[in-house]
């Protein structure tokens, strides 16, 4: 019986050191998906890497500060101690104010820090959200503008 070959049919390059196909044998179609899928990966990193440097829109929680009696601006320090820098709303002794911060004031530095009083003094004033949180805000330039707006609609308000 004799053999035919098939002359229709190529034979596949192959690299002689690996024993791969070589690198011709990819079709242009394979080629432009493989482009479209780099420029998707990449577009995609890229605007999460945008959304990451974008610039936040500042949040304070609008019923903490109106629950607050007293708002203040104050510099936390290493070990803990708040040094009062500016009285937003209250009667607060701007020496030294006696609190316990959140685990999350873990470094020193400005924060807005709403106030209510107790019996024993001053604690920072529970919200409403996920079983009485107390949080306090970075006082960033955003943060204190924002804190700034909301004192004066919530004074105007009468709130």
């Amino acid at each position: 019986m004799s053999s035919v070959r098939n002359s229709s049919r190529q034979a596949t390059p192959v690299d002689a050191d690996s024993g791969a196909p070589s690198a011709e044998t990819t079709s242009p179609a394979t080629d432009l998906l493989l482009r479209i899928a780099l420029a998707a990966g990449l577009g995609w990193y890229s605007f999460l890497g945008y959304l990451i440097a974008a610039e936040q829109p500042v949040s304070l929680n609008v019923r903490q500060i109106a629950e607050s009696d007293a708002i203040v601006q104050a510099f936390v320090g290493v070990k803990g101690g708040v040094s009062v820098i500016k009285v937003w709303r209250g009667n607060v002794d701007t020496e030294q104010l006696g609190v316990v911060l959140p685990e999350e004031v873990s470094r020193p530095g400005e924060f807005i820090i709403p106030l209510r009083r107790t019996a024993m003094g001053w604690e920072i004033t529970p919200t409403r959200i996920a079983e009485g949180i107390r949080i306090v805000y970075p006082a960033t330039e955003q943060s204190v503008e924002k804190l700034a707006e909301l004192l004066k609609h919530q004074e105007d308000s009468g709130i």
